[in-house]
């Protein structure tokens, strides 16, 4: 049985997710931030706009990756002829539609019980400055 490599993907990076929460509990900083732990304003940035900015940018990566892969499979469907092309571009177009609803929905849904869930505004963990 051969073991597709989208699996081996999705699973390290459903691995890799998971473990974030880890990884940010036991972080300790060894030099100062690049921002100084200040921003353009001066106000001190914490460790929830990190998160923010995190899952900000995770955010606009699938997106990214979904519409990309979208052009590039529906490319592929009208310029081709082959059957077996035509079928495998349908299917890519499929999950690529569905990982966009799944990333958009999950925001909504999670934006719907508790907008705080999403911003990351009070952001309060024990021995983290």
């Amino acid at each position: 049985m051969k073991i597709k490599p989208e699996k081996i993907i999705f699973f390290v990076l459903l691995l890799l997710i998971n473990s974030l929460p880890l990884v940010v509990l036991s972080y300790q900083l060894l030099e100062p931030s690049v921002l100084l732990n200040k921003d353009v304003a001066g106000q001190e940035v914490s460790l929830a706009d990190y998160l923010r900015g995190a899952y900000l940018l995770l955010f606009v990566i699938t997106i990214t990756v979904a519409i990309i892969a979208l052009i590039i499979h529906g490319i592929k469907l009208m310029t081709t002829d082959i059957p077996g092309v035509k079928i495998t571009s349908k299917i890519s177009i499929g999950k690529a539609l569905g990982g966009l609803f799944i990333a958009l929905t999950s925001y909504l849904i999670l934006n719907l019980i508790n907008p705080e869930l999403v911003s990351f505004s009070k952001l309060n963990l024990p021995g983290i400055q």
